[in-house]
C-alpha cells in the first residue's frame, strides 16, 4: 500500500526534523526510498538516496555511505547509465572494505561485475566474480557462491570460453540444489541450455530447456519465460523444426510484451525473421526485422548487431547486394569493435555468404576460413558444420581438410550428439 507508507514516512519525517535527530531522519529517508524503487519510479528514488547520502556524509557514516552508493549504482543501471554506476559501486566497495563489512562488499562485486561485462570489460568483470565466489566459500555461503559460478559462467560465454561457461553453470547449479534454490537453478539451466546451443548440443540444451522452462512457469516473470522461450526457439530452430520454433519465438514475443522486455522482444522478431526467411517468406521477414530493430533501440550493442546482421542476411536472400553489402559492412565494423567472438565470426561468415552470391569465391573463401577459425576456437561445432558448408559451395565441391588446409580434430573432443549430428565432416 504505497499511499498509506509514503504517509507515514512523510509524517515521520515531519516529527523527526522538529526535535533535529540527523541518524533518525536518515534511516527514515532511507526506508522511505523503497517506496519508489519497488513503484519503479527511479528518479524519485534517486532523489530520495541522494538525500540519505547527503546526510550519511555530513554525520560521517562511512559505512551508511557505502550501502548507500550501492543503492544509487543499481539505479543508475536500471536507467542504463551504465558509466555513472560503476562510478556508485567503485566508491562503494572503498567505503565497505575501509569499514570490513564483507558480507555487503561481495553483493557490490557482483553488481558492479555485471555492470562491466554489460560495458564489454570481460578480465575486469570476471576478476570481481572470482573475488565473490571467493569469498563466498570462505564464508561458507553457498548461495553466494552459486550466484558468482552462474556470472563467472555468463561472462565466459561472452568472452567466447564455452567449456569453461559449461563448467561454471555447472557448478552453480550444484550449490543451488543443495540450498534449495529453485527460482535461481531454473535461471541458471536457461543460461547452459544457452552455451549447449551454441555449442551445437541440440537434444541436451532442449532438455535442459525444457526442464528450465517448467520450473520457471511455476514461479517467474513473463521476462524470465520469454529469455528461455527465445532460445529454444533457436534451438528447435538449428534442428530444422520450424514449427516447434516458429510457435517457441511467437511465446516469447506475446510474453516479453506483456513485461515490456524490449531486448528478449527483439531477439524474438529476430527468431521469426529467420524463421521467415527459411520458410522463403521475405516480406514477412522484413515486416519482423522491421519491428525487432525498433525494440533494439537503447539496448546493448550485441542485441542491435544481431539483428543488423539478420538484416543483411534478408538483404542477400532477395538478391539486393550491394545494400546487403553496405549493411554488413556497417555491421561488421561494430562486430570487430564487441568482444564478443560469437558475433565476430557471424560477422565473417555473412561477408563469405555475400561474396558467394557475388560470385567472388576468393573473397568467400578468404572471410568463411576467417569465420571458420574463430567458430573452432569456441567450439561451435554447429556454426562450423554450417561454415563449411558454405564453403562447399563456394569451391563448388565437397571440401576436405587437405583441400581447404582444415585441421579434422576439431571435431575429435566432441560430445557424441555432436559426432553424430556433424562428424561427417
Amino acid at each position: 500500500e504505497p499511499t498509506r507508507a509514503r504517509a507515514h514516512f512523510e509524517r515521520s519525517l515531519e516529527l523527526i526534523r522538529t526535535v533535529g535527530d540527523i541518524r533518525t531522519e536518515t534511516e527514515i529517508l532511507n526506508a522511505y526510498g523503497t517506496v519508489p524503487w519497488v513503484e519503479g519510479d527511479n528518479e524519485e528514488a534517486v532523489a530520495r538516496y541522494e538525500q540519505v547520502l547527503e546526510l550519511r556524509q555530513l554525520v560521517g557514516d562511512r559505512h551508511g555511505e557505502g550501502k548507500t552508493q550501492y543503492n544509487l549504482g543499481i539505479l543508475a543501471k536500471r536507467q542504463g547509465q551504465f558509466t555513472t554506476a560503476a562510478e556508485h559501486f567503485e566508491r562503494s566497495l572503498e567505503l565497505l572494505r575501509a569499514v570490513g563489512d564483507r558480507h555487503t562488499e561481495v553483493k557490490v562485486l557482483g553488481a558492479l561485475g555485471l555492470n562491466l561485462m554489460r560495458q564489454g570489460e570481460y578480465a575486469r568483470a570476471t576478476d570481481l566474480f572470482e573475488q565473490w565466489r571467493d569469498y563466498s566459500a570462505k564464508l561458507g555461503d553457498e548461495h553466494d557462491e552459486a550466484r558468482a559460478l552462474n556470472n563467472l559462467g555468463l561472462v565466459s560465454k561472452r568472452k567466447g570460453d564455452y567449456e569453461r561457461a559449461v563448467a561454471s553453470f555447472e557448478a552453480s547449479l550444484e550449490r543451488k540444489k543443495n540450498v534449495g534454490d529453485t527460482r535461481g537453478v531454473a535461471r541458471t539451466l536457461t543460461n547452459l541450455g544457452e552455451v549447449l546451443v551454441r555449442r551445437g548440443e541440440l537434444d541436451r540444451a532442449t532438455a535442459v530447456l525444457e526442464q528450465s522452462l517448467e520450473q520457471k512457469e511455476r514461479f517467474d516473470g513473463q521476462a524470465e519465460l520469454g529469455t528461455t522461450r527465445n532460445i529454444l526457439g533457436v534451438a528447435t530452430f538449428q534442428c530444422g523444426d520450424l514449427d516447434q520454433a516458429r510457435a517457441h519465438f511467437e511465446r516469447a514475443l506475446e510474453v516479453t510484451t506483456v513485461a515490456g522486455e524490449t531486448s528478449q522482444q527483439a531477439l524474438a522478431h529476430n527468431g521469426l525473421t529467420e524463421v521467415a526467411l527459411e520458410s522463403g517468406d521475405s516480406d514477412l521477414a522484413a515486416a519482423q526485422i522491421s519491428q525487432g530493430i525498433e525494440c533494439s533501440f537503447g539496448e546493448e550493442s550485441t542485441v542491435a548487431t544481431r539483428l543488423q546482421l539478420t538484416q543483411a542476411r534478408l538483404a542477400c536472400e532477395e538478391n539486393e547486394l550491394d545494400r546487403a553489402e553496405e549493411l554488413v559492412l556497417a555491421v561488421h565494423e561494430e562486430a570487430t569493435t564487441l568482444p564478443e567472438p560469437h558475433l565476430r565470426a557471424q560477422s565473417e561468415r555473412l561477408r563469405g555468404r555475400i561474396a558467394i552470391a557475388m560470385g567472388d569465391t576468393d573473397q568467400a573463401i578468404e572471410h568463411l576460413q576467417s569465420a571458420l577459425e574463430l567458430f573452432e576456437h569456441l567450439p561451435a561445432y554447429h556454426d562450423i558444420a554450417e561454415t563449411l558448408e558454405l564453403l562447399a559451395v563456394a569451391i563448388g565441391s565437397e571440401p576436405t581438410a587437405r583441400v581447404l588446409d582444415i585441421d579434422p580434430s576439431v571435431f575429435s573432443d566432441a560430445p557424441e550428439e555432436v559426432l553424430e549430428r556433424y562428424g561427417n565432416w
